[in-house]
């Protein structure tokens, strides 16, 4: 196996956490200025119905950087590992919801901020896969 591949592999999971969380954080930065916050948690003002859209927003641009970042470094099999991490962020978001409801109660936005994750992990896992099948055609 060639070093450059190998290095690739390595480096995927790497790239897609940290592809994702820089995504997060600028968008964070730009949704509530220079005041830094996790928004999707703390940041929000019930009765502003936009700051709730735009972190729901951030979450599903932070599940989409999850997948988008990882398929773009492995150097092989972009399909079947943009398929993977949408799955890994997904699991991960069901468990971070489950240990939230257990360790907090249900909240109705912590919900829709693990939806939104997964969601946005799907649609450019999907994507990622159309456009693969698309190019060997």
């Amino acid at each position: 196996m060639n070093i450059k591949i190998l290095l690739r592999w390595i480096a995927m999971p790497f790239a897609a956490i940290i592809g994702s969380l820089a995504a997060y954080i600028l968008i964070s930065l730009w949704i509530k200025g220079n005041e830094f916050g996790f928004i999707a948690y703390n940041g929000i003002e019930v009765g502003h119905i936009t700051d709730i859209i735009l972190a729901i927003a951030a979450q599903a641009l932070f599940g989409a950087a999850f997948v988008f970042f990882g398929a773009l470094t492995a150097p092989k099999h972009q399909q079947t590992c943009a398929i993977v991490l949408a799955t890994i962020i997904s699991i991960l978001s069901v468990g971070s919801l489950i240990f939230s409801i257990a360790s907090s109660g249900f909240s109705f936005l912590r919900f829709i901020h693990c939806l939104a994750t997964a969601t946005g992990a799907i649609i450019i896992a999907k994507t990622i896969v159309s456009n693969t099948e698309n190019e060997e055609e």
